[in-house]
């Protein structure tokens, strides 16, 4: 299933368990570079990390943690796999023989690296990875009641129009169905998220946004 999420490195660090000082020294040895990196040094959401992210940063983790695999043998696997293939490292079959890692070429199919004779293999879970990402992942994105009832924008999110916070449904939406003759509660009842504060909120942005237009 498609998840449409992205987190800051603040968010990233708390549900991958990486601590963002971690995250800085892992992009600047090249063993994970976040999706979206814009060129100027400073300022607010300069690194945004996308679910899939979240999926491989919490299986290095794992490896990291559980099976203590080297941070050279990571470093040494993203460099192979961003330089024969686009497949990310969610995409990749990973086992840990001790404490040394193998993988499935993405391109070949073949199982690569070199680990000591006569050590079981552990072969990593990776759907359970994604399924505990995305468990926690709407549970950090879930609204509370400091979102009910407030208008936000973020350029990140639906190309940066206004929106209802903790949502991604446009303000201009809610407005729409208002201008169509829907009631408030009708309009709740098309976004099951949303609470009565959350369209008067819409309904009073658009006037003044109308106002000092």
């Amino acid at each position: 299933m498609s998840v449409l999420m992205a987190f800051t490195a603040q968010q990233i660090a708390k549900l991958s368990g990486i601590t963002q000082r971690q995250l800085r020294y892992w992009e600047q040895t090249d063993v994970f570079d976040p999706t979206f990196i814009e060129k100027r040094e400073t300022g607010p959401f300069r690194k945004i990390y996308s679910y899939r992210d979240l999926v491989t940063l919490r299986t290095l983790a794992r490896l990291r943690t559980r099976h203590y695999v080297p941070l050279r043998e990571l470093r040494d696997v993203n460099a192979y796999i961003k330089g024969s293939s686009e497949a990310p490292w969610t995409s990749l079959a990973i086992r840990a023989y001790g404490t040394h890692l193998v993988f499935r070429d993405p391109t070949t199919g073949a199982w690569m690296g070199a680990h000591p004779v006569g050590q079981m293999a552990w072969e990593l879970e990776l759907e359970t990875v994604r399924e505990e990402s995305e468990r926690d992942a709407r549970r950090m994105m879930r609204r509370t009641e400091e979102h009910f009832g407030v208008i936000a924008q973020n350029r990140y999110v639906m190309r940066g129009a206004w929106v209802i916070a903790g949502t991604r449904i446009p303000v201009e939406a809610v407005v729409a169905l208002h201008r169509e003759g829907l009631s408030a509660e009708e309009i709740v009842d098309q976004y099951p998220s949303l609470v009565r504060a959350d369209i008067d909120a819409a309904l009073k942005h658009d006037e003044e946004m109308r106002s000092v237009a």
